[in-house]
């Protein structure tokens, strides 16, 4: 018996219905065990309990914030009420926090140091510079930071931004407070850094910087000998990049 169109769209309409739960959720119910289900429903919930430092920003003021461990409130890193915070990043135990500060984005920039709760504060980057970017290194010893040596453009029709980039390093103390004066690592007076990246063993760091026209490259340098490029991974490579925590690679995206 012929089936009229009435019921063919039923049909159409059963099988839509049941091919769709089955792919929206992947027919867990059929393929699950009940004692694999059982546990799954047992487990507790997955809680970020890592310590975190993050930007709001609004208009051309961005302040950092820190989110202590545990899920405990956060609180504003600094004093400030305007600026431009940003970089904020932990010391390898945790104890200190290093960032940039200015008064607008572009604006000559400062690398201060901070304890975790925003106490001791203090400039790390010398007076003279406009620096940025900050990473530390192993064992809380030693700052890597970017410094700019040029502000403005090379073309009338692109935007002044910071230029003539290169990375400083400063010794510490234990204290967080600088126990010398910012050395010159790189001569390579990059037209722009978009990361700086340490290896966990604090022996090499990671760089994404882009020129024209080659574009975007992923170089890798040792602090042992930072005037030589060490390895560029790949040419046209876009994000910040991450070592792993072997140091056995890099991610990347």
């Amino acid at each position: 018996m012929p089936r009229t169109p009435c019921a063919l769209k039923k049909i159409f309409a059963i099988i839509f219905v049941t091919l769709t739960l089955c792919t929206t959720a992947g027919c867990k119910a059929q393929a699950t065990p009940a004692s694999a289900a059982a546990s799954s429903a047992s487990m507790p919930p997955i809680v970020d309990t890592a310590a975190r430092v993050y930007a709001v920003v609004d208009g051309k003021t961005s302040l950092l914030y820190v989110r202590p461990a545990h899920g405990e409130k956060p609180h504003r890193l600094s004093t400030r009420k305007n600026g431009w915070e940003s970089g904020g990043g932990f010391s390898r135990s945790g104890l200190y926090i290093a960032y940039a500060t200015a008064d607008a984005p572009e604006s000559h920039s400062e690398v201060w140091i901070s304890k975790a709760a925003g106490s001791y504060a203090h400039r790390v980057s010398a007076s003279d510079e406009d620096a940025l970017t900050p990473a530390f290194g192993a064992g809380d010893s030693a700052l890597l930071y970017v410094r700019s040596g040029f502000y403005g453009h090379y073309s009338p029709i692109a935007g002044s931004r910071r230029h003539t980039l290169d990375v400083m390093k400063v010794p510490l103390r234990p204290d967080g407070s600088a126990s010398g004066a910012p050395v010159r690592l790189t001569q390579q007076e990059f037209y722009e850094v978009n990361s700086l990246s340490l290896s966990n063993d604090g022996t090499r760091f990671l760089l994404s910087t882009s020129s024209y026209p080659i574009g975007s490259l992923l170089e890798e340098f040792e602090i042992a000998q930072p005037l030589r490029t060490a390895a560029i991974f790949q040419p046209h490579v876009a994000g910040a990049p991450k070592t792993f925590p072997d140091d056995s690679g890099a991610i990347f995206g």
